[in-house]
């Protein structure tokens, strides 16, 4: 099967937005892209980085949040895809940037999980933001970071009294 390509620009900032979608070696189509929402949930944060002019490729696995997602316009059903984040690289090459907002509460017995996701993420971002709600929360992250070889700035966003309310840079 010959490899095809297909350009596709993006209308909210033509110049900056590039993807290129062509099928990998195992036919599973692949997208090389500026900026990655993962575990983007129903999208409120693709929605703010749509605002100020990117076109993330979001991805959750959530499909009720997804649905709640598309139904209120927050996200793009061209730009959204319904994975298993842990296996996300295999799916999708890595992007200059990505964010993984309101990551959902780490708990004891799903902490490796959450573990899995930040370190697929981290692996497909080159740099990259997350946020969490607390501050035990932040320093698994930051952990999790620095064992990938990045150096995490981390800090508390006061303005957030619930879902973002730490924050690393890395």
């Amino acid at each position: 099967m010959p490899i095809t390509f297909e350009m596709t620009k993006y209308k909210a900032n033509p110049d900056a937005n590039w993807v290129v979608k062509y099928p990998n070696m195992r036919g599973i189509m692949s997208c090389m892209v500026l900026f990655m929402d993962c575990c983007c949930g129903s999208g409120i944060g693709s929605a703010g980085l749509r605002s100020i002019g990117l076109n993330p490729l979001a991805f959750d696995h959530d499909q009720a949040l997804l649905s709640l997602g598309f139904a209120q316009g927050r996200l793009d059903p061209c730009e959204t895809a319904c994975i298993d984040a842990t296996m996300a690289s295999a799916y999708f090459e890595p992007a200059p940037y990505g964010a993984a907002l309101m990551l959902g509460t780490i708990h004891s017995f799903d902490r490796e999980i959450w573990e899995g996701i930040a370190r697929e993420f981290l692996s497909l971002s080159e740099r990259s933001l997350l946020t969490v709600a607390t501050k035990e929360e932040m320093d698994l992250v930051a952990a999790w970071c620095e064992d990938e070889g990045r150096n995490p700035e981390v800090w508390e966003n006061e303005r957030d009294a619930v879902y973002d309310r730490w924050v690393c840079l890395t």
